[in-house]
């Protein structure tokens, strides 16, 4: 294995680091960051918030660093013990040690992590997107660790993706310098329209960087649960915005209120999946009065 994987080459992991480096001096709240080796990989981690405070594990969307989460991060460190991982499969400074395309190597993964990092169980856990799906599936699969499930649109999950999105998404990764501004455009509309707390062309300049300092790993495919898995997941808040391009958000928490009643699903106003951005607001209060109950 090259000694600069799982970058391009060894200039673009030093451009990219030297970016990573500026946007984590922004991070809203005091942090300390750790090196975790697990079996599959090597771990970047962040750490926020009070010492003894309840845990909250954070996991970001795909594509994306621990950092996407400094919008939400500054609220929920407040009254939470706050992990934020680089995943191994993913933009950020975590490095794979084996192929990453099998679910359970990211569930084993995750469990070696946590344990690594001595994360007192139960604690809450968060996921963004595909973030969201492989924090279900951990949930089902360690219901004892779990004390409460956050999950902000989740990839499949619920519901099928669309298959416009599968092909879109799948164009971006593969050829990202001829589509993925266009991909990014249409995915984050609402952002273009209506800019939060980071604009469109910043969130794609960092995108652009990031597709083009990495090797594209592949991680496992996100799976729809049957409603008897949905029944099981602990109790969870799940959020998705309007005009989300992955699914039908409406039918999507109609499924949610039939299946999973010890959850509370609610479709946010003039967001797509920009929404932990664009309506960072209401969805760190709705958040952060969820992991209070």
């Amino acid at each position: 294995m090259k000694p600069h994987h799982p970058f391009v080459s060894a200039e673009a992991e030093r451009r990219y680091v030297r970016r990573y480096r500026e946007e984590e001096a922004r991070w809203p709240v005091p942090y300390e960051s750790r090196c975790l080796d697990t079996p599959e990989g090597r771990t970047y981690l962040r750490v926020s918030g009070p010492e003894g405070a309840p845990p909250l594990v954070l996991l970001p969307g795909l594509t994306t660093p621990s950092l996407t989460w400094a919008v939400n991060a500054a609220d929920w460190a407040r009254t939470h013990h706050v992990y934020a991982p680089d995943m191994i499969y993913d933009a950020g400074l975590s490095r794979n040690a084996v192929p990453v395309w099998r679910k359970r190597t990211l569930l084993s993964w995750l469990g070696h992590l946590f344990r690594a990092a001595h994360i007192p169980e139960p604690f809450a856990l968060a996921g963004m997107s595909y973030g969201g799906w492989l924090a279900a599936e951990y949930a089902l699969a360690r219901p004892e660790a779990v004390s409460r499930l956050v999950l902000l649109a989740p990839a499949a999950t619920v519901l099928p993706l669309r298959k416009h999105f599968l092909a879109a998404t799948a164009a971006c990764l593969f050829f990202p310098r001829l589509c993925a501004d266009r991909y990014f455009r249409w995915m984050f509309a609402r952002s273009a329209e209506h800019p939060g707390a980071v604009t469109l062309p910043e969130f794609q300049a960092a995108a652009r960087l990031r597709l083009s300092s990495f090797r594209l790993r592949i991680p496992a495919l996100p799976r729809v649960f049957p409603e008897a898995e949905l029944a099981r997941l602990p109790r969870f808040l799940f959020l998705m915005g309007e005009d989300d391009r992955l699914y039908d958000a409406r039918a999507a928490v109609r499924r949610l209120r039939r299946a999973a009643p010890q959850g509370e699903a609610r479709v946010i106003a003039g967001a797509g999946h920009d929404l932990p951005v664009i309506a960072a607001e209401e969805v760190n209060a709705l958040v952060s009065d969820f992991l209070r109950l």
